[in-house]
């Protein structure tokens, strides 16, 4: 009887826990970081949700710059805008915190920071040739499931398509589960998330 072969890889370390943001500082530091970029949308910002997370970088005395242009379904230009600020700043670390948009623009901007060129250069998969800049994925969703995907979705604004980067040096060096970080979220954004991580258990059964 012939058995099906399979490869399996999960390289993401997964950190688990109620306060376990105020441990990215460590995990930053862990990596080697010494400049730190959070990629985080304007509403996750004014919520408060990366204040334990630039408390936990001051601690670990990683200086930090903010990319906060974040929409959904990310925009082409946006991520390559990240890009060009976090080479002029000198950024060797990225931390995404929010949805998977927040995490989708940290890989594409990785992605650009250690292979260059454009965002669709890059289509496709298996086409990166190293590891993107270490990225550490802070989701305060229940649904997305970027934080330990190989995949990154982005939206080209000139052909209105949507294109995915798919390779296993998009995965997220660390995600960092924090139950709290969801606790402050709207209703429908609960709901709505929380059917999707469902729907995701459903379809894994």
């Amino acid at each position: 009887m012939n058995m099906l072969q399979y490869t399996f890889s999960l390289p993401t370390t997964i950190r688990f826990g109620v306060g376990a943001v105020k441990e990215a500082g460590v995990c930053a530091k862990s990596l080697g970081a010494t400049h730190v970029m959070i990629v985080a949308d304007q509403g996750v910002i004014r919520a408060g949700l990366i204040r334990d997370v630039e408390t936990s970088l001051r601690d670990a005395d990683i200086p930090y710059t903010y990319y906060d242009k974040i929409v959904p379904n990310p925009r082409d230009y946006h991520c390559v805008e990240g890009y060009e600020t976090a080479r002029a700043a000198g950024i060797d670390c990225l931390v995404a915190v929010g949805g998977g948009s927040s995490m989708d623009t940290a890989k594409a901007i990785g992605t650009l920071l250690t292979h260059g060129g454009r965002v669709q250069d890059w289509c496709g998969a298996d086409k990166l040739l190293r590891p993107i800049t270490p990225l550490i994925a802070i989701p305060t969703t229940a649904g997305t499931g970027s934080e330990t995907t190989l995949a990154a979705v982005v939206t080209d604004t000139k052909t209105h398509e949507k294109y995915a980067l798919n390779d296993p040096v998009l995965r997220p060096k660390y995600a960092v589960l924090d139950p709290e970080l969801t606790v402050g979220l709207p209703p429908h954004i609960t709901s709505t998330t929380g059917m999707d991580a469902l729907t995701h258990a459903v379809e894994a059964y």
